[in-house]
């Protein structure tokens, strides 16, 4: 039997016909289907990541601004109205995108890197709208 031997970038940029072209038969099959499954397996995990690390940032963000409100003084009650309220949006927000993202990318066959860049980037423009309008919103 003749040996079968790819490196990763080179798996990577192969599509299903000449990944299997390449393979023993049937056996071909059954690792693309595994190796599909990987993929889209690391692309939800480094999504995951990427959308706790925002949420956490945000939360510590709305931490120091309700403390500094607090420690100020000036109408307690509506800073915590109004961070919950952009907590609430973000969260909302974040959700949206990263399904918009992910649906794009599984139509599309974009790789998992540009699904990564994509999602990131709409990440940071959500945080920076929202936190924007909160700011906005508590200093009146």
């Amino acid at each position: 039997m003749a040996s079968f031997q790819m490196d990763g970038r080179e798996l990577c940029t192969l599509d299903k016909k000449e990944f299997l072209e390449r393979c023993p038969p049937y056996i071909g099959d059954i690792i693309w289907e595994h190796l599909d499954m990987m993929k889209k397996a690391v692309v939800v995990a480094v999504v995951l990541v990427v959308v706790v690390v925002v949420v956490v940032v945000v939360v510590v963000v709305v931490v120091v601004v309700v403390v500094v409100e607090v420690v100020v003084a000036v109408a307690a009650v509506l800073v915590v109205a109004v961070v919950m309220v952009v907590v609430v949006v973000m969260v909302i927000v974040i959700a949206v995108v990263v399904v918009v993202v992910v649906l794009v990318y599984s139509s599309s066959g974009g790789s998992s890197i540009s699904i990564v860049v994509v999602t990131a980037a709409a990440l940071v423009v959500v945080v920076v709208v929202v936190v924007a309008a909160a700011a906005v919103v508590i200093r009146g």
